[in-house]
């Protein structure tokens, strides 16, 4: 292989290394998962507010408990009716049982170990129905993990583009 050939190979390799999404875990610098949703407020600011009107903004602010949180992303609130949205809103009871269905508490699962389970069960002890489709993709009671693998200090958020639909009643 000739010099030129070699370089050429060589910033290949260096460009694919550092463009690579690769998930990781929590890493020196990372926030709980409250700070990290809020920081990528772009993609996650109604479910943000979801769980600062819930109430639970402490409890995913701390150390524990470790969690995976499925997190609807602004595209999947942009799917709720407006009057839906607002009723939503200003029912505390409704967000905390929506915010705790689309979390698995006590464990730190990458997309990679949610693909391989057969089934998870959510905070409120409900089973959640996985489904791996042709392309690999994911999804967990028909929404689909679109945001993977987002590393925080007290867990792991995927983000949603749909809502895991809880029993709101």
């Amino acid at each position: 292989m000739s010099r030129a050939g070699f370089t050429v190979l060589l910033l290949a390799c260096c460009l694919c290394f550092l463009t690579s999404p690769g998930s990781a875990p929590a890493q020196k610098g990372a926030k709980d998962i409250f700070t990290t949703l809020k920081l990528n407020g772009v993609v996650f600011k109604s479910w943000t507010k979801a769980i600062e009107q819930a109430g639970l903004t402490k409890i995913y602010q701390g150390k524990e408990p470790m969690v995976t949180m499925f997190a609807p992303n602004e595209d999947a609130f942009g799917k709720l009716k407006k009057d839906d949205l607002d009723e939503l809103w200003k029912d505390k009871v409704k967000l905390i049982k929506l915010v705790t269905y689309h979390t698995i508490e006590n464990e730190r699962l990458e997309v990679e170990q949610i693909a391989k389970k057969g089934k998870l069960q959510n905070a409120l002890l409900v089973p959640l129905m996985l489904k791996k489709e042709d392309d690999g993709n994911i999804k967990i009671n028909g929404a689909l993990i679109v945001t993977p693998d987002v590393p925080a200090t007290n867990g792991i958020i995927h983000g949603l583009d749909g809502f895991l639909v809880p029993p709101l009643k």
